[in-house]
C-alpha cells in the first residue's frame, strides 16, 4: 500500500497497523480503534520521517511540568537509593530473570489512553482504550526509572520487559482471570501505565523520541531541577 504522507510504498504488515492491514487500505476511519489516514513511520514521526534536530529540544513551562509529573509518578516505581533497591525494582529483577514470562505477556502489554489525542489502537473488555508507545519510549522510561537494570539489553528487550508487567492484567481482563481483581497487579500496572503515558506525552512534546537515551535522561533530569514540589 502507499502511505498518503510519505508516498512510499510498503508491503510489511509491521509498516501498518492491524486496521489497515486487514482493510487493505492505507485510509480506515471511523474504526473502533480510531482514525488511521498514514504508516506507522508518519504516525511516529521515526526513521527518515523524524524530525530534524536542527533546533533545541523544547524546555518551556510545559515541557518542565511533563518532567515534573514523571518525577512525581515515577517516586513509587523507580530506584532506591544507591545501594539499594526498590521493591517494584527488586520484583522487576526477578521478573527479568525468567524470559519466560516475559515472551508470554509482552504481546499483550499496552498502555492506556488519557486524553482525546493518544492513538486509539485497540479495545479491551471492560471498555478501556489502549496504544502502544513503542519500544523507543519504553526503552527511554526503563532507562529513566531502572538504569542499574539495563545491562547489555536492547531498546526492544527493554520494551519487552515494561509490555509484559503491563500484559499481565490485559490477559486477565481479556480471559477474565482472578487477577484482574488483584490489588496489587492492578496498583503496579496502573502507576507503570500511567508513567509510561506521560513520558510519550513528553516525548511527543519535546521531539526528542530520536535522542540518544542516556542525553535524553540528561535532559529529563534538568528539567526536574530546581524540584519546587
Amino acid at each position: 500500500m502507499v502511505c498518503p504522507v510519505c508516498r512510499e510504498t510498503k508491503y510489511r504488515r509491521v509498516e501498518w497497523f492491524n486496521p489497515q492491514w486487514q482493510a487493505h487500505s492505507p485510509i480506515v476511519m471511523g474504526h473502533q480503534g480510531g482514525d488511521f489516514d498514514r504508516c506507522k513511520a508518519c504516525y511516529y514521526n521515526i526513521g527518515q520521517h523524524a524530525p530534524c534536530r536542527s533546533v533545541p529540544r523544547r524546555d518551556d513551562a510545559t515541557a518542565i511540568a511533563l518532567a515534573k509529573e514523571l518525577k512525581r509518578l515515577g517516586r513509587p516505581l523507580a530506584s532506591g537509593p544507591p545501594g539499594s533497591a526498590s521493591v517494584v525494582e527488586e520484583f522487576l529483577a526477578s521478573w527479568m530473570s525468567h524470559p519466560t514470562l516475559v515472551e508470554t505477556f509482552h504481546g499483550s502489554g499496552a498502555v492506556e489512553t488519557t486524553c482525546p489525542t493518544d492513538p486509539k489502537q485497540t479495545e479491551t473488555r471492560d471498555g478501556r482504550s489502549l496504544f502502544d508507545p513503542t519500544n523507543k519510549v519504553y526503552e527511554k522510561c526503563f532507562w529513566l526509572l531502572w538504569p542499574n537494570l539495563v545491562g547489555t539489553r536492547k531498546h526492544v528487550n527493554l520494551g519487552n520487559v515494561i509490555e509484559s508487567v503491563l500484559g499481565v492484567r490485559e490477559q486477565a481482563v481479556k480471559q477474565r482471570h482472578f487477577l484482574q481483581e488483584d490489588e496489587a497487579v492492578n496498583s503496579l500496572c496502573k502507576r507503570l501505565g500511567e508513567f509510561v503515558n506521560v513520558a510519550y506525552h513528553f516525548i511527543m512534546y519535546t521531539e526528542s523520541r530520536e535522542d540518544p537515551v542516556r542525553s535524553w535522561v540528561e535532559f529529563v533530569h534538568r528539567l526536574q531541577v530546581p524540584d519546587v514540589d
